[in-house]
């Protein structure tokens, strides 16, 4: 399975499982997504298999998604006024087919469905309605559909004064919101900007550029316009969008929970500068030697090659805790004669670096020139201590916890938490935290959602400013609908080149983050890096103690 199928599939068991826990009337839902998913691949008799890069069924169901989750965060708020059961089936019809409309007709051979950017809507409306005219369902429902499908079009101000009621709207809102939200806090929007310029080219080739600038049409003439101008794209056009659409985003908090918005999260994340500014980041030792200027490329693949081809052999579980075999063990550990080998071992051996040459490289990937320059006092003293304590931790899990203290009272934050990743199943969950915030602090994560969803995906530190993740009132009810959360920053955890999780820092007391506490939490989580690698290499040598007891006796 592909990594494409694998978020489809996530999605699937997402929607699946919101509609078992809130609309168990409605069924499981299985052949709609089916028959949506056969559309797409070319199974319907008259459309051809989808063949644009950005509007798949990927974002069919991401925007279908994030749509139902605004209708959770809805029913949370207004368990009263719960969407319909009717109301919700119209919003899953309009979230699968209102993008289907860049499908191409069997037979058509030119382009790939780009050129339907500026009139896919009334195509997705007609696939929408031919669809559910097949499945016999009513003339409303239809009729509804195809208005909701009409708000999503991007080509100017929605007309909302056409719906039967006020619920009917606001499932109109929540879908047109969601395909907003949906595409910019997608985890790879950046890069999936490529898929949509291509898609824009087509369109203009088709129509030609000219006549769409007459006809008031934004042309990009480059993919570097279309990145250059994302963020004002946002400011200027998403958001005046999404509250004309009554802000139905902001019932996503409600509907995660605890004061939290991944989806916007995501999306700062992805527009933020800050993010593509030269941060203080965790290196490959080979990296920072080759940015010293110590050894070349090829001497470190060289390297690189021959610590593969040495590392078979690790340490053997001692039987006993035994005086006898610690002196043993050292004597192992000092003439290197078990040893699994590092970049550093095979450098030297290779005659590439001497081992001061090698030192220094180490102590700039723990602790990078740049940053030492401008750290004070205090700062200093406390990456000491850090170091210090982390010396004593590994037996005690409260001392690990002290130091997750420390970071908060340095800077000056209510909580530090460890998050770690389970690929399995595409989430990151709570390992260990210290908070003083009386706040429910969310336990597990989307692997590609929230700051530290972002952090774990792009494996960049990155940090949202205070004010950034949610807005104070539902414009339509005004009314709150959270306590703002505050600032948050992320810090990707790396053990041995491996990503395995995200350091996240919340609520910064008196004012925002700063890419100065950013460096300084790359270098203590690099601290507690090594900490986990020991804590973890400790454990499996416990466990093969007590097997090989285990053994003996029954021997």
């Amino acid at each position: 399975m592909d990594n494409d199928q694998q978020l489809q599939q996530r999605n699937l068991t997402f929607i699946a499982d919101f509609l078992e826990a809130e609309y168990q009337s409605l069924g499981s839902q299985k052949q709609l997504f089916k028959d949506v998913q056969g559309l797409f691949k070319g199974n319907w008799p008259d459309y051809q298999a989808c063949q644009v890069g950005y509007h798949t069924y990927q974002h069919a169901l991401d925007v279908t998604l994030a749509a139902l989750r605004m209708a959770g965060g809805w029913n949370t708020r207004h368990p009263d006024k719960r969407i319909t059961p009717d109301n919700l089936q119209a919003m899953l019809y309009a979230g699968l087919f209102h993008d289907t409309g860049y499908i191409m007709d069997k037979g058509d051979t030119e382009g790939r469905g780009g050129k339907y950017t500026f009139g896919h809507t009334e195509r997705s409306k007609k696939i929408a309605c031919d669809y559910l005219q097949r499945c016999h369902k009513p003339q409303a429902l239809i009729d509804f559909v195809e208005a909701i499908i009409e708000v999503t079009d991007f080509g100017g101000r929605p007309d909302l004064s056409i719906f039967a009621d006020s619920q009917q709207e606001v499932v109109a809102r929540m879908v047109a919101s969601a395909d907003l939200v949906a595409q910019m806090a997608d985890i790879d929007y950046i890069n999936r900007l490529h898929d949509l310029f291509s898609e824009f080219v087509e369109a203009y080739d088709f129509h030609g550029r000219e006549k769409l600038r007459k006809q008031g049409v934004h042309v990009y003439d480059c993919f570097e316009d279309l990145l250059k101008e994302t963020v004002s794209f946002y400011e200027n056009i998403i958001l005046p969008r999404l509250e004309y659409l009554g802000r139905m985003d902001h019932y996503l908090i409600a509907f995660f929970g605890e004061g939290r918005n991944p989806y916007l999260e995501n999306i700062i994340a992805n527009l933020s500068a800050q993010m593509q500014a030269g941060q203080i980041k965790w290196q490959k030792l080979g990296e920072i030697l080759q940015e010293l200027g110590l050894v070349s490329s090829e001497v470190i693949k060289e390297a690189l090659v021959r610590q593969q081809n040495h590392n078979g052999t690790k340490y053997a579980a001692p039987d006993e805790n035994t005086g006898d075999q610690l002196r043993e063990r050292l004597f192992q550990w000092a003439n290197n004669s078990n040893k699994s080998k590092q970049l550093g071992d095979v450098l030297m051996e290779m005659k590439a670096v001497e081992p001061a040459t090698l030192r220094h490289g180490i102590l700039a990937q723990l602790l990078p020139p740049k940053l030492l320059a401008q750290l004070s006092r205090n700062e200093l003293i406390f990456l000491l201590n850090t170091s210090l304590l982390v010396q004593n931790s590994q037996d005690d899990p409260w001392v690990f916890n002290q130091i997750l203290e420390m970071i908060n009272e340095q800077m000056e934050c209510k909580s530090c938490s460890l998050f770690l990743a389970d690929r399995d199943i595409h989430t990151l969950t709570l390992a260990l935290q210290a908070a003083t915030s009386t706040r429910k602090l969310k336990q597990r994560f989307e692997i590609d959602k929230g700051l530290i969803g972002w952090v774990f995906s792009h494996g960049r530190t990155a940090y949202l400013a205070k004010g950034m993740l949610v807005d104070q009132y539902d414009i339509r009810q005004d009314a709150p609908l959270s306590e703002e959360v505050g600032s948050l920053l992320g810090i990707p955890v790396y053990i041995n080149g491996e990503l395995v999780g995200v350091m996240e820092l919340a609520e910064k007391i008196d004012g925002s983050f700063s890419s100065h506490d950013a460096d300084i939490m790359t270098v203590v989580t690099n601290i507690l890096a090594s900490l986990l690698l020991l804590i973890s290499q400790r454990v499996i040598c416990l466990q093969q103690s007590h097997q090989q007891i285990h053994r003996t006796k029954e021997a």
